[in-house]
């Protein structure tokens, strides 16, 4: 059981470094095209996994963030058009830029639907099931039966159809 001391103590631990400023430099610099990686690698940015920890806790920031990507995403398009505007002089140039050009081009349509190469596809599956009277059903069965015979060829007479599924 708990004292009243321990219920009145504060929690310890080390204070979050969150705060609004932060958040909007954050995704600004996305924004801008800078992958969050390379900002998040200067020592007075929080950690990879602390955003993400942000990202789950906070719903306006999550938003910010998606609207950074989509913006993030144009900034690599039109590096796409500046790259293969680009006059280049050896094959290794030539190798290099169309790298730089694909991986943009990909990242642009993931974090934008925009720029992606498929339209997002919703796949739907329709059963339907057929109810037959067992007349109907027994005289299908006889006709397959005899086109598993007739395409089986000569000598396969006399042997019992296969087992119905």
């Amino acid at each position: 059981m708990e004292t009243d001391k321990e219920q009145k103590e504060p929690r310890t631990g080390r204070p979050t470094l969150k705060t609004p400023e932060l958040c909007k430099e954050i995704c600004e610099r996305m924004a801008e095209g800078e992958t969050l990686t390379k900002i998040l690698s200067e020592d007075r940015m929080p950690a990879w996994t602390t955003v993400h920890d942000w990202k789950q806790a906070d719903e306006s920031f999550r938003q910010a963030l998606m609207r950074a990507r989509e913006q993030q995403a144009e900034v690599w398009a039109e590096e796409v058009k500046t790259l293969s505007d680009d006059e280049l002089g050896t094959h290794e140039a030539i190798v290099r830029a169309r790298l730089r050009m694909q991986s943009r081009q990909w990242l642009a349509g993931k974090y934008n639907q925009q720029f992606a190469d498929k339209p997002t596809q919703i796949g739907v599956n329709v059963g339907v099931q057929v109810v037959l009277p067992e007349a109907e059903r027994a005289k299908l069965i006889e006709r397959r039966d005899r086109a598993l015979l007739a395409n089986r060829g000569p000598g396969s007479e006399g042997q019992p159809p296969p087992p119905e599924p």
